[in-house]
């Protein structure tokens, strides 16, 4: 007989800010050290994390030195040739002490501040592996709340040459969490273009 899954509680949580990114649609720079309003993104990303959990790690391929100045223990890919934001989940998985890891990716600077106590919330009413969030339209599948016991089979999608985040999610029965309550929450910054655009937004709000 499978072992229950425990509920979620924040002391069983780790998370994890994912910066391993190639980052092709900003020519290959490293996504976390690109400034949005004088400050790194990696930076935007930590700060809004600190106010929902202190255990934070931070998956890199680069800059490795620079991002351990930021305090977190940093995770290294285990695949090579930078296969995309599992690869640095399932890092993390892989050496993580606690039961359930929490993702976020550091180009979204305002993803929801709620978003953990949310998942929570899901996960003790519905006992699944992993909590996705999704908004209105689309799952955001690199926003989720995975229980490690899960590694062997992140492991084993990732050898036979899986990558698609929100693929592997769905194949493992996600409890999904809609978070509708801003337009920027997922917000993600992929391109010169993007930076533009949130440098634009958030000077038309302020």
């Amino acid at each position: 007989m499978t072992k229950p899954i425990s509920p979620p509680l924040i002391n069983t949580i780790s998370a994890v800010i994912l910066a391993g990114g190639r980052s092709q649609r900003m020519d290959e720079k490293d996504k976390g050290w690109i400034e949005l309003n004088g400050k790194p993104l990696v930076e935007h990303t930590m700060q809004r994390l600190q106010q929902q959990t202190s255990n934070i790690l931070i998956s890199a391929n680069r800059n490795l030195e620079q991002y351990r100045q930021l305090g977190s223990n940093i995770i290294v890919d285990q695949h090579p040739d930078f296969p995309g934001p599992l690869a640095g989940i399932y890092a993390a998985l892989t050496q993580i002490e606690t039961d359930w890891l929490l993702t976020v990716p550091c180009d979204t600077p305002l993803f929801p501040s709620d978003l953990l106590i949310r998942f929570i919330t899901e996960l003790t009413e519905q006992p699944h592996r992993i909590a996705v969030a999704r908004d209105e339209k689309y799952l955001q599948p690199v926003f989720c709340l995975i229980h490690r016991s899960l590694s062997a089979d992140l492991k084993t999608f990732l050898d036979e040459g899986g990558h698609k985040t929100g693929q592997w999610i769905r194949q493992n029965n996600p409890v999904e969490v809609l978070f509708n309550d801003s337009a920027l929450q997922f917000f993600n910054i992929n391109s010169p273009d993007d930076l533009q655009q949130f440098n634009t937004i958030l000077k038309g709000s302020g």
